[in-house]
């Protein structure tokens, strides 16, 4: 089972996948309000997560 779990990324949930196409926060400027607006809310809130975290880094 672990070769199955390793398909996925850890975002809270083994069992959820993942798309290797999803925006990273670097993706954010080159993508307009209105592609911004219609990404799943989920994934909005990995993004705000990942951001938060690199604020927290850089802030050290």
């Amino acid at each position: 089972m672990t070769a199955f779990q390793s398909l996925f990324t850890d975002h809270g949930d083994a069992f959820m996948p993942f798309p290797a196409n999803t925006p990273t926060p670097d993706d954010l400027p080159s993508l307009s309000v209105a592609e911004i607006a219609a990404l799943p809310i989920e994934l909005l809130a990995i993004l705000q997560r990942e951001i938060d975290e690199r604020l927290k880094r850089q802030s050290r």
